[in-house]
């Protein structure tokens, strides 16, 4: 006579059965959790990524809308009809070049002042005087100040000037620490400044260098309408969306 198949279980207590039930329902629940837990952590780590990256991109927009608006501002003094016909050379009477060093320092002042409570940005001119015929202009820059400035040998030139000239008109960013040579007895001035040299369109040579300064200041003020990325679980504007709309949502769509 065949023994029919016996069941394992029969072999076991009731203790023995209950913990091999327990078992069987309960590890695939923890596999499902350990699973749908690293889902999760792989589509938030995509998502905080990719709001990071929008993030430095909305950043980068603003640094160029910042620099764009510097640049415009030193075009038009570039082409001003005062700037191009500045002369260095003893022609003009004291009495003429008194009166066009007041004329540049009121339009550089002007365009250094900001009627938006923005952080204001400040432009001022440096020529290379070797006459010295603007002897009575003061040679005292300072970062958040506007001006224009002479000077007529080595020692007063700024560290920057020959670098400027060598661009030949094309701006670009620097970090000063000095906006005259520490010769002259000026105090540390470092600053983040934009610098352009100015050339003569007719004659051609260079005019002299414009720098503007408290640049820094100004983007850090940008910068700050996008400094913090708050992440929340509330799903927000998002809440109703499927997993594959979740895919491709960006900064902009929160």
């Amino acid at each position: 006579m065949k023994r029919g198949i016996r069941n394992p279980l029969a072999r076991m207590n009731v203790r023995q059965q209950m913990i091999l039930l327990f078992l069987v329902l309960v590890i695939p629940v923890f596999i499902l959790n350990g699973y749908g837990n690293n889902r999760a952590g792989q589509i938030l780590k995509r998502h905080v990524t990719n709001a990071y990256i929008e993030l430095n991109k909305q950043n980068f927009k603003l640094i160029s809308r910042d620099i764009e608006t510097v640049n415009k501002v030193t075009a038009t003094v570039f082409q001003n009809s005062v700037v191009q016909q500045l002369d260095t050379t003893g022609k003009d009477t004291v009495l003429q070049r008194v009166k066009t060093y007041e004329k540049l320092e009121r339009m550089l002042s002007s365009y250094s002042q900001e009627s938006d409570e923005r952080q204001p940005l400040y432009y001022s001119l440096y020529v290379y005087d070797p006459g010295n015929h603007y002897f009575f202009a003061p040679y005292y820059p300072e970062s958040k100040k506007s001006g224009v400035y002479f000077f007529s040998n080595e020692a007063e030139k700024p560290e920057w000037f020959d670098e400027a000239v060598a661009r030949k008109g094309n701006g670009y960013l620097r970090l000063t620490d000095h906006l005259s040579p520490p010769a002259k007895g000026q105090y540390d001035q470092k600053t983040l400044g934009y610098v352009r040299a100015i050339n003569n369109i007719d004659q051609g040579g260079t005019i002299g260098v414009l720098m503007v300064t408290n640049v820094d200041a100004r983007i850090g003020e940008s910068l700050k309408t996008v400094s913090r990325l708050i992440l929340t679980a509330s799903g927000g504007s998002f809440r109703d969306r499927t997993r594959a709309e979740l895919e491709h949502v960006t900064v902009a769509d929160a």
